[in-house]
C-alpha cells in the first residue's frame, strides 16, 4: 500500500471507506519503524528528481497511514522522536501537510504530551529563522496546531536561546525600519508562541508590540491586512491597550475598500469581509464602541454575515452554523430581544441544522425557545 499507491489514492481509499484507528501488530510496528528511518534518512538526498519524488511519496503515504493507526503511548513517542527529524529548513508545502496530519491525529487521541509539542516548536522555530521562505510553506498551520494543543497549560517553555534569536532579529528589523517584516514575524510566529516564553521575553515582545501599534497609528498609508490583524491580536489578548484612533482608521479603511469595490473582481479572502470580521471581533470584546460604527452602518452592512448578525437589526439573515456556534449567552439574550432576529434564527435551525444532525447545537438553543 505504501509503495504502490500514490498519496492521493491512499487518502481517498481511507476517506471513502471511513478507515481510521486501525490496530497495529508488533510486526507491522517494526516494519514501519524501519521504513520511517530509511525514508527520513533519504529525504531529498537523491540527485535524481524521480528518486526524490518516489521517496517523498512513500514518506507521505507512511505519514498518512500513521495518522490512521491506533497507536499506544510508547509507539506514538517512538514516531514522534523519529519524525522530528523531518523538520528542517528545506521543508516544503506537503512536508508540512502530512506531518501536521500525524500531529493532529495524536492530539485528538491525547497522545501528544506538552514536552513533545515544545520540542517540535523549538525545531520549527530554529528552521524558520534559517530560511525566509519556510513560514510561507506552512499552509497547514503546523506551528499554530502545536501551540494550541497545550495552550491552557504552558508549564513548559520554549528554549530561551531560540526565542533570543527572534528577539535579536526583531531588534535588527526595527533598527532598519522594516516594520512590515516585523509584523509578519509576529503574525506568523510570535503570537502563537508567546504563552510559552518566560516573563522577561514576554515583556520584551510586548514593548515591541506597543511601538508597532504606535507606528500603525501614525502611518499615512492605507492600513494593510497584516497590520490590522496584528492590531486585533495585540489588543484582544491585552498585550496592548486599545486605541480609538486605530479603530477609526480601521473603519475608514473598510469604507475606502467598499467605495473602491468592484463586484466583478473577487479576492480570497475578501478584504472587505476580513476588515469587518476584525471590527466585529473588537466590538464583541468591548474594544470598539458601537457609536463609531453607527454613522456608517448602512454602508458596512451586506459584506459579512458575521458583522450583519450584530449590526443589521432590520434584516438579519442567518446563513451559517459557524456564526451561531460562536454566540455566547449574553449576546443571545441581547439579540433575542429583536423578534426579527429570533424568528430567522429558529427558522435557520429548523431548515438547516436538522439536516446536518448537529444535536449539541440544537439542544443548546432549543431550550431557549
Amino acid at each position: 500500500m505504501i509503495v504502490k499507491l500514490n498519496t492521493k489514492e491512499l487518502e481517498d481509499i481511507l476517506k471513502d471507506n471511513n478507515i481510521e484507528n486501525l490496530k497495529i501488530s508488533n510486526e507491522a510496528f517494526d516494519y514501519l519503524k524501519e521504513m520511517i528511518i530509511h525514508l527520513i534518512k533519504n529525504n531529498k538526498k537523491y540527485d535524481n528528481l524521480f528518486m526524490n519524488q518516489k521517496n517523498e511519496s512513500r514518506l507521505f503515504n507512511t505519514l498518512i497511514l500513521l495518522s490512521n493507526l491506533n497507536l499506544d503511548k510508547n509507539q506514538s513517542e517512538y514516531f514522534l522522536n523519529t519524525l522530528i527529524n523531518l523538520i528542517n529548513r528545506e521543508m516544503y508545502i506537503d512536508d508540512f501537510k502530512y506531518l501536521n496530519k500525524f500531529i493532529v491525529s495524536l492530539a485528538k487521541n491525547n497522545l501528544l504530551e506538552e514536552q513533545f509539542a515544545i520540542n517540535y516548536m523549538n525545531k520549527y522555530l530554529e528552521s524558520a529563522i534559517e530560511n525566509v521562505k519556510f513560514l510561507s510553506f506552512d499552509r497547514s498551520n503546523l506551528l499554530i496546531n502545536l501551540a494550541r494543543i497545550h495552550q491552557y497549560k504552558n508549564d513548559k517553555k520554549i528554549n530561551k536561546k531560540v526565542v533570543a534569536k527572534y528577539i535579536n532579529l526583531i531588534k535588527e528589523l526595527f533598527e532598519s525600519k522594516e516594520i512590515d517584516n516585523i509584523i509578519e514575524l509576529f503574525n506568523q510566529t510570535i503570537f502563537h508562541i508567546i504563552a510559552y516564553m518566560n516573563k522577561s521575553q514576554k515583556k520584551t515582545m510586548i514593548e515591541y508590540m506597543k511601538l508597532i501599534v504606535n507606528r500603525i497609528k501614525m502611518s499615512k498609508k492605507s492600513l494593510s491586512a497584516s497590520q490590522l490583524y496584528f492590531y486585533q491580536i495585540s489588543v484582544i489578548n491585552e498585550f496592548v491597550q486599545v486605541d480609538d484612533e486605530v479603530n477609526i482608521l480601521l473603519i475608514k479603511e473598510t469604507l475606502r475598500k467598499i467605495k473602491n469595490n468592484n463586484p466583478n473582481q473577487k479576492s480570497i479572502p475578501d478584504p472587505i469581509e476580513s476588515n469587518l470580521i476584525i471590527i466585529t471581533n473588537l466590538y464583541r470584546n468591548k474594544l470598539l464602541s458601537k457609536k463609531l460604527i453607527k454613522p456608517h452602518k448602512e454602508l458596512l452592512i451586506g459584506y459579512s454575515s458575521y458583522f450583519d448578525v450584530y449590526f443589521d437589526e432590520n434584516n438579519i439573515n442567518i446563513k451559517s452554523s459557524d456564526i451561531i456556534s460562536i454566540l455566547n449567552d449574553s449576546e443571545l439574550e441581547s439579540l433575542f430581544k429583536n423578534q426579527n432576529f429570533k424568528n430567522n434564527f429558529y427558522k435557520f435551525l429548523e431548515t438547516e441544522l436538522f439536516k446536518e444532525d448537529q444535536k449539541d447545537l440544537l439542544s443548546r438553543f432549543y431550550q431557549r425557545k
